[in-house]
């Protein structure tokens, strides 16, 4: 492994509060310390993970974070047909997102997923709550959201800025109360009927909300969470795509992430606004989990995504016969699913990329081919499960795989 370190304040005003250490992406096979404790590991290339570090910090003193890496070829073995222990796709080894530190209390708000359910004139926001103390607590949950407000500007250097406000008051969620048990997660659900209150997001009129939601005990809010979402709804109607409930034409774009430069909301922009000017409106995020500001920026310019794993199987040499790999692009498209269902530019999901003909390359046996279609069609149930407001999932090249994925 190598090794890199790095020291860190943690404020004396932060006592009593829970620490949370947060990775946005790290390429390679992942061992965390603080310290000198082992904070966690993780073995992947584009997916955020976090540790809480609470026991393992000083607050007002130096503290020290080391972070060990190793490529994933140390995993690879040869199998029946190829010989790659995990999704190939990706940046490569090294830490290549942000990582900060986030100051949390006791009982806090860990996700918020919103469901726009147009058809049935329905908005959910399952709210995660995630309860650190040995004790039952009983909280209130409540929202507000306000539509959000573009304030960047218009020409090639403002535009790409990140420039918001939050304006008037669009719809009300019916707040909640509920007891969350002693050490572990719940999840409850704010829900409205935003009838005409919401104007919809579309590729042409790209609406924003923003969603703060309250946690509160005996006397005050204790935590908030802020999700941005779209008012729409993506479905497949027989072979036609519809959004917000009409017949929609995809016209877009695909490129692999190949160096620094692309990490960046200048890029996004730079590449949706060429797309716009020929007359596109969709991109697919090819071969591995983008960085968020893609995401960001789509939303905000209208541009339809499809996010796609790390399951880039082009080099025909994916290990099928490896638990390992299993375990990792089940672990990458659960964090592509999470990280990006709030986003109303996302109209479906991409699991892998030409596994089935890149498997035909080698393979002649239809029963380890049908195995690795089984494969793919738990990851797509990962999708089901995880994200019912959306139909798409694909595989790229790969067909229906056999029957496992909606779309051909």
């Amino acid at each position: 492994m190598g090794w890199l370190r790095k020291g860190f304040i943690v404020p004396p005003s932060w006592n009593g509060r829970r620490i949370i250490i947060r990775f946005q992406a790290v390429g390679g096979d992942c061992k965390v310390f603080v310290n000198g404790q082992l904070a966690g590991y993780n073995f992947d290339q584009s997916i955020p993970f976090t540790f809480d570090i609470t026991d393992k910090i000083k607050t007002g003193g130096e503290n020290e974070v080391m972070v060990g890496l190793r490529s994933h070829a140390f995993f690879d073995w040869q199998g029946t047909y190829g010989r790659h222990a995990s999704p190939p796709g990706g940046s490569g080894l090294g830490i290549w997102q942000d990582v900060y530190l986030l100051a949390l209390p006791v009982v806090y708000i860990s996700d918020v997923f919103i469901k726009p359910e147009l058809s049935a004139n329905h908005l959910i926001a399952a709210v995660t709550i995630r309860n650190t103390t040995r004790e039952n607590q009983a909280v209130k949950v409540g929202s507000d959201v306000r539509e959000w407000n573009n304030l960047a500007g218009l020409d090639a250097l403002t535009a790409p800025q990140v420039q918001w406000k939050l304006g008037r008051k669009a719809v009300e969620l019916k707040p909640l109360t509920a007891v969350i048990p002693a050490n572990s997660e719940a999840v409850v659900e704010l829900q409205a009927n935003p009838g005409n209150q919401l104007k919809t997001w579309s590729m042409d009129a790209p609406n924003l909300y923003g969603m703060t939601v309250t946690l509160s005990g005996k006397t005050a809010v204790t935590d908030r969470k802020y999700e941005r979402f779209g008012w729409r709804e993506f479905k497949i109607s027989g072979k036609k795509l519809l959004l917000n409930g009409k017949e929609i034409q995809l016209l877009g774009d695909s490129q692999h992430m190949i160096n620094p430069l692309y990490i960046t909301r200048r890029f996004a922009w730079a590449w949706f606004t060429l797309l716009k000017n020929v007359g596109a409106n969709a991109a697919r995020l090819h071969a591995q989990v983008y960085p968020e500001c893609f995401h960001d920026m789509a939303d905000e310019m209208g541009i339809a995504l499809l996010p796609e794993s790390c399951l880039y199987a082009s080099s025909c040499d994916i290990n099928y016969d490896s638990k390992l790999f299993w375990s990792a692009a089940r672990h990458n498209v659960t964090g592509l699913v999470q990280k990006y269902r709030n986003h109303p530019s996302v109209y479906g999901w991409s699991i892998e990329n030409e596994s089935l003909p890149a498997l035909n390359v080698k393979c002649q046996d239809p029963a380890y081919r049908t195995m690795m279609c089984n494969g793919m069609g738990e990851l797509a149930d990962i999708c089901r499960k995880m994200d019912p407001t959306r139909d798409w999932i694909s595989g790229d090249g790969s067909k229906d795989m056999e029957g496992r994925l909606p779309v051909f």
